[in-house]
Formats: C-alpha cells, sequence, structure tokens
C-alpha cells in the first residue's frame, strides 16, 4: 500500500474516532478503519469496571460473532494474560503479546486456545484513560497466518496513540455525566410531587413526570402558556413570580413559599421555591439565566403505595398503618375508628405502639413525622 493510501485511511479512521465520546459504537467503526492501516484482523475497545472486576463495556468489529465475544466477555476477559499485561502497563503504552508470551504459553493457555477458531494470535494494546468506576483499554488483533506488530506499524499506533487517549477519556467523562443525569431524571420521577426548573422568565427548563401530568389536569393550580408557568389566577401568578424573583435575584437570592386553594373546599397547596447556585447552573453554563427549584405539595394523602411505605419505615400493622393515615389526613381518633369498625380503645391502643415505633409522644409530632416523609411513585 502506498503511503499516500495509507495516510487517507488514517484521517479516516481519526474522523470517526472523534464521534466516539458521544457514540460508543463509533469505536467499532475507528478499529475497522485504522485496522487496514496497519494490516490487522479488527480489534476491540473496552471499559473495565475496576471494583466488580467484569466488563463494562465492550466495543467489537463486527468480523468477530457476537455470541462468542459476549462469551469472551463475560467469562474469560477477566482471566485473560493479555488483559492483564495491559492493565499492568503505564497508560498511554502500547503493549505487544508476542514479546511476553512464547508460543509454549500461548499452546497451554486456555484463553489463546479459545481464540484460535478466530484466528486471533497477535496482540497490540494500549490502556487508555481511567476514571473513578472504570478504566479504558483498546487491542487490535493479527492472526497466526501474519507477522507479529513490526516497527512500520508501531510507528502509527503511536501517530494515533494522543487521540484515542483523549477520545477515551472524554467517552468516561460523558458516561459518567449521562449516569449521573440518569440518576437525576430516576429520582426526580420518582418523586410523586411536582417539580419544575424554571428561569427567571418563569420558562420551564424541566418538569418531572408529576408535574407533567398536573399540567395537563384542567383544575392545576398552576398552568403553562408559551412555555411558561403560570399562576390559576392573577393573585397566584403574582405570588409565583415574587417567588421566582427571590430564588433568581443576584442581590438577594433566597428561598421563599406560598400557599393557596385553588377550588374552595380543596386541599390547601403549598408552593416552594429554591435557588440554583449559578455555579451549578447545568442548564445553560454560567452565563446563561438564573434558575429556580419550584416544587408543589399538598396535604399529604395516603394511597395504597403510602401506606405500604409507612409499614416499611416503622414495621406498623397494616391496623396502625391506616390509623395514621387517617391522622396525617385530619381525621379524629372517633372518625378513625367508626371507620376501621372497631372501638376507640383499641384505636387508642393502636396509637401507643405507633408512638412506641415511631419514637414519638404526641400525636402533633407523629403528623409532623408523616408529613416529612418524601412522597415516591409507586
Amino acid at each position: 500500500m502506498r503511503d499516500s493510501d495509507r495516510f487517507k485511511l488514517y484521517e479516516s479512521a481519526l474522523t470517526s474516532l472523534y464521534e466516539t465520546p458521544t457514540e460508543p459504537r463509533a469505536w467499532a467503526v475507528f478499529l475497522a478503519k485504522f485496522s487496514e492501516v496497519i494490516d490487522a484482523r479488527g480489534g476491540q475497545y473496552h471499559l473495565w469496571d475496576t471494583a466488580r472486576n467484569r466488563m463494562a463495556l465492550a466495543v467489537t468489529t463486527d468480523q468477530y460473532p457476537e455470541k462468542e465475544t459476549e462469551y469472551y466477555n463475560t467469562h474469560l476477559a477477566p482471566g485473560d494474560p493479555r488483559r492483564k499485561l495491559t492493565e499492568a502497563s503505564a497508560p498511554g503504552q502500547w503493549v505487544f503479546d508476542n514479546e511476553h508470551f512464547d508460543a509454549s504459553f500461548v499452546d497451554r493457555n486456555e484463553v489463546y486456545q479459545w481464540l484460535r477458531p478466530w484466528d486471533i494470535r497477535y496482540a497490540a494494546a494500549i490502556r487508555l484513560s481511567e476514571g473513578s468506576e472504570a478504566r479504558g483499554a483498546m487491542a487490535l488483533f493479527r492472526s497466526s497466518k501474519q507477522n507479529p506488530f513490526g516497527d512500520m506499524e508501531k510507528e502509527w499506533l503511536s501517530r494515533i496513540t494522543p487521540h484515542v487517549q483523549r477520545a477515551s477519556e472524554l467517552h468516561l467523562r460523558f458516561e459518567a455525566l449521562r449516569r449521573q443525569a440518569a440518576v437525576g431524571l430516576s429520582a426526580t420521577n420518582a418523586l410523586d410531587y411536582p417539580l419544575f426548573i424554571v428561569d427567571d422568565r418563569l420558562f420551564i427548563r424541566f418538569a418531572n413526570v408529576a408535574a407533567e401530568s398536573m399540567l395537563r389536569l384542567p383544575s392545576a393550580p398552576l398552568r403553562v402558556r408559551n412555555g411558561r408557568l403560570r399562576g390559576f389566577t392573577p393573585s397566584c401568578h403574582d405570588k409565583l413570580t415574587q417567588g421566582i424573583r427571590f430564588a433568581t435575584s443576584e442581590r438577594e437570592c433566597r428561598a421563599s413559599a406560598f400557599s393557596f386553594q385553588s377550588d374552595i373546599g380543596s386541599p390547601e397547596c403549598q408552593v416552594v421555591f429554591l435557588p440554583i447556585n449559578p455555579a451549578n447552573d447545568w442548564v445553560d453554563g454560567p452565563s446563561g439565566p438564573r434558575m429556580s427549584l419550584v416544587t408543589l405539595g399538598a396535604r399529604w394523602k395516603a394511597g395504597s403505595g403510602s401506606l405500604g411505605l409507612l409499614r416499611d419505615l416503622f414495621g406498623l400493622s397494616d391496623a396502625e398503618a391506616k390509623l395514621v393515615s387517617g391522622l396525617a389526613e385530619g381525621a379524629t381518633l372517633q372518625q378513625v375508628s367508626e371507620q376501621a369498625g372497631v372501638s376507640i380503645n383499641t384505636v387508642r391502643t393502636q396509637l401507643q405502639s405507633v408512638f412506641t415505633k415511631t419514637q414519638t409522644h404526641r400525636q402533633v409530632e407523629l403528623i409532623q413525622l408523616v408529613h416529612a416523609l418524601p412522597r415516591l411513585r409507586r
């Protein structure tokens, strides 16, 4: 192959490499293209879970069967001498297995014998970036019909080294951010009360599942118009605007709250405004608009999931959990007694048991405790 043709292949491989941080499957494209540059038979990029000693991610070029590759990743990779050799090397240093394992070792090693049907004999591998949970590495293969990687191939490997290191580093960072975002999204969507992130002009930047569901209700206490959060009445909207102004003010940034009733006889609802530190403003960066966290909470109301939460947290019986939920919703002991069809003395005995299990002493303490519990979607 002419040098000019090889260089064109190299540039094409390099172009695909910088798609890998956001699209891991692009590693297979890069490995396939770069394999042509050094006459390799494909390769693999992987992230190794250092805490659990297992493969966290593996992207292999297409010529190797998916089922067999999965078996290797699950059963053989932890004991692969080539992987251990690579991990023991310095980051950014290429390791060539033929310089460490002779023919006698290859003939009796389980991993090399398993690789034989796929005609993988020689490997050039490099340890790449390392995060708090995973370590990146890459390998390129040659068959038994080829020679080990020589000086020309090593020169091209040296040339690509800073690029694969940077791509792997960016990939690890992006994966960490993606996991962080997924965990945060799961947590906010687990809440059964509405939660918004709103900027200083009341534009909604984020709404959890409960918030989106609330906005679809005709009787929703807050509304959305042209992407902005609005109160259901002029008075409510004025309070909403004031709360956002307090939470996003550059001079006097502070939390606030207000209560209202959307309908006569409906539960009182509280809106809480919490400032988001501009230094942690991940929505638009430090130069973007200031943000506020807005949550809505109605009077604590127990459903089947809430009763289960009371039982799980405090070890209450079904009857005790129903007693606590009734008190939290404003019922008296007599009303709980009548609804449950038991005597008032039985209810008082249950209440004493609840006090012991929850380490409270009075009904007001018990109700305050219940109102402080997180309300989660089940």
